[in-house]
């Protein structure tokens, strides 16, 4: 991705999502663990299956970063249309049946900040400089943040994170 052909490059996350279940639902779950180490690690697995179908997507395990090649995305013969991206996203957050999982989450509204971000750079090419990577939180999408679960921190959630207290 080091090349003059990076600008083309979206790099985004869902594991922020994998954090917030981590640390409410393993580390701090209040009456007994709702999700164990195992069951995160499948929805982990589910996940990169979900993106691995769209041949656009390259996923690294270690950071569970996703990067989408925008140089094979628009309308002309050859380029696949951005609608699959949308639908590929669509899909990896389904994986996550969050409705299920999380109390009081609006899917429209975590898929909304994908929407628009992915929009925003397919028409511009440009991520804010502070923003460089798409990894969007639970905040602002019905989900409760408490003094212990800040979800702004989730955004730095690694696998490392998920090994140390296993």
């Amino acid at each position: 991705m080091h090349t003059k052909g990076n600008r083309d490059i979206l790099i985004l996350s869902f594991r922020s999502i994998i954090g917030y279940f981590y640390l409410t639902n393993y580390v701090q779950a209040h009456g007994g663990r709702k999700l164990w180490i195992t069951e995160i690690e499948d929805y982990i697995e589910a996940h990169k299956q979900a993106g691995l179908v769209n041949p656009l997507f390259l996923y690294d395990p270690e950071t569970m970063l996703w990067f989408v090649n925008f140089s094979r995305i628009g309308n002309s013969k050859r380029k696949v249309p951005v609608d699959e991206v949308y639908k590929t996203v669509i899909s990896i957050l389904a994986t996550f049946n969050l409705s299920e999982t999380t109390y009081g989450v609006s899917m429209s509204a975590l898929y909304a900040k994908y929407k628009d971000a992915i929009d925003g750079f397919y028409r511009k090419r440009y991520r804010p400089e502070n923003r460089r990577m798409l990894i969007p939180t639970l905040a602002n999408t019905g989900v409760q943040e408490s003094k212990s679960c800040d979800l702004d921190r989730m955004r730095n959630f690694t696998v490392e994170d998920l090994r140390i207290k296993k």
